[in-house]
């Protein structure tokens, strides 16, 4: 699958699915890598957004990886590794987007314990630092994006 062309939210989801099962290495995780942009960015559009921001992650990505696009301002990136590993990549990431000039995002992270967990749940915890718009703040600790 290329990275440069987000699959969809329901294919993302498949994705996810299959990644869940027992993986090649034992100390491998499933990893959802969360960017989701914020109001500053309401002006350019997502039309605007969308092929701009969907490069700077694929330049970020590993082969097996997948890039979602999972609403309007948002994309998730699939990887299976290390949790360190994850940890650092979304880390890199969050640097990457953080250089970019009118760019406002939030990076969020969601590494599977294990054992079994459904893939919307793993997503869900991925996308709950990114509080709705109307929320008075994140539930657990994003990495922020400044300008």
């Amino acid at each position: 699958m290329s990275a440069q062309h987000p699959v969809s939210a329901r294919r993302f989801l498949e994705c996810v699915e299959t990644a869940l099962e027992p993986p090649a290495r034992a100390l491998d995780r499933v990893g959802i890598i969360h960017v989701a942009w914020t109001d500053a960015n309401r002006d350019a559009g997502p039309a605007a957004l969308q092929p701009l921001e969907a490069a700077v992650i694929a330049r970020h990505m590993r082969d097996g990886d997948v890039l979602g696009r999972l609403g309007e301002r948002e994309y998730a990136v699939l990887t299976v590794a290390r949790p360190a590993t994850i940890i650092a990549r979304a880390a890199e990431l969050a640097s990457a987007l953080q250089g970019r000039p009118g760019v406002t995002a939030t990076v969020d992270v969601a590494i599977s314990t294990g054992g079994y967990e459904p893939a919307r749940l793993l997503i869900a915890r991925a996308r709950a630092a990114t509080p709705p718009e109307d929320d008075a703040g994140p539930s657990t600790a994003p990495i922020p994006v400044a300008r």
